[in-house]
């Protein structure tokens, strides 16, 4: 990690500190505890489980009848995504309206629209607690706000890369290829298809190229992802690796499949802690593949080269 993209923490007295990291800087209440991480800075009235950015439910469940959670959330756009943001000097305020928004719901929920500070874009998100719903405790939350700062910059480099098939005998095979770092997260996509590939890397599904796929036909896409917001596992019903179809969970019902009867789909989510999460998807041109056709997928997934991604 490059010097000054960790978190670190500026004492400002004996009660009240700043934090920094990744061109962020916010000045903590009396009382509030909080952390940087990799696009998020986090702050509340009680200290935020290790490895919770206050998006999982661990934070969301500790927010007690007085108590304020909140989440500033940086969103880098994609290549050639074009934002409409009016640039800003400080972050939005909050109001007594806000608060009362972040108490309706047992997560943390969006409380302001994108904003803009130095180039870069933010979400802020919430949670509070019945009783926090004052003037007193919206001042404090609102000069929490008004201290955060800003400075323009890529402060997440490098890149990471897809998984990647095996070149064989009758496999067409791509990816995205390598993907930069992001505030938000990354993803790359991967697949192997018994027919030419006719869609784009991160066209789910790719229906085009199913369509395409000739008697015992397969077609496998790989997706990696992570999110800065909550580290995987984030699908919550993940399965250990490695991947195993199984015949009896292949199904037709899903989008981009005519009537629902003719083309077969397996999917299947898996993580690697600490680096991404994995979504399989296997399509079939058949509702029932044959043994053999399943077989011959099996082994294409089992021949997959899987990337080490470093940590946030």
């Amino acid at each position: 990690m490059l010097a000054g993209l960790l978190a670190a923490t500026i004492l400002l007295g004996s009660h009240s500190h700043s934090l920094a990291g990744y061109g962020m800087r916010v000045d903590l209440p009396a009382g509030w505890r909080g952390r940087v991480s990799h696009g998020i800075v986090t702050a509340a009235t009680f200290a935020v489980p290790v490895g919770d950015t206050g998006f999982a439910n661990a934070a969301a469940a500790q927010v007690q009848s007085s108590d304020v959670l909140l989440a500033i959330s940086e969103y880098q756009p994609i290549a050639g995504e074009h934002l409409l943001c009016l640039p800003r000097t400080h972050a939005p305020t909050l109001t007594l309206a806000d608060l009362r928004k972040a108490v309706r719901q047992r997560v943390i929920v969006p409380l302001t629209t994108l904003f803009c500070l130095s180039h870069r874009h933010f979400i802020l998100f919430g949670r509070a607690g019945r009783s926090a719903v004052t003037l007193s405790a919206l001042a404090t939350v609102n000069r929490l706000l008004a201290s955060f700062r800003v400075r323009r910059g890529d402060f997440y480099p490098g890149r990471v890369d897809p998984a990647r098939f095996p070149t064989g005998v009758g496999w067409h095979i791509g990816t995205s290829g390598a993907t930069a770092d992001m505030a938000n997260g990354e993803q790359t996509e991967s697949y192997a298809s018994t027919a030419p590939y006719a869609n784009g890397p991160n066209d789910l599904p790719p229906v085009r190229s199913v369509h395409k796929l000739g008697r015992n036909g397969v077609l496998i896409w790989l997706g990696l992802s992570r999110d800065s917001r909550r580290a995987p596992p984030a699908f919550e019903h993940e399965t250990p690796l490695p991947f195993r179809i199984e015949a009896s969970k292949i199904f037709t019902n899903w989008e981009g499949n005519g009537n629902y009867s003719r083309y077969g789909l397996y999917r299947q989510t898996a993580f690697r802690r600490g680096q991404y999460d994995l979504d399989l998807w296997v399509f079939f041109s058949a509702a029932h593949p044959s043994a053999a056709t399943i077989a011959r997928a099996q082994t294409e997934i089992d021949r997959v080269t899987l990337p080490h991604w470093p940590r946030f």
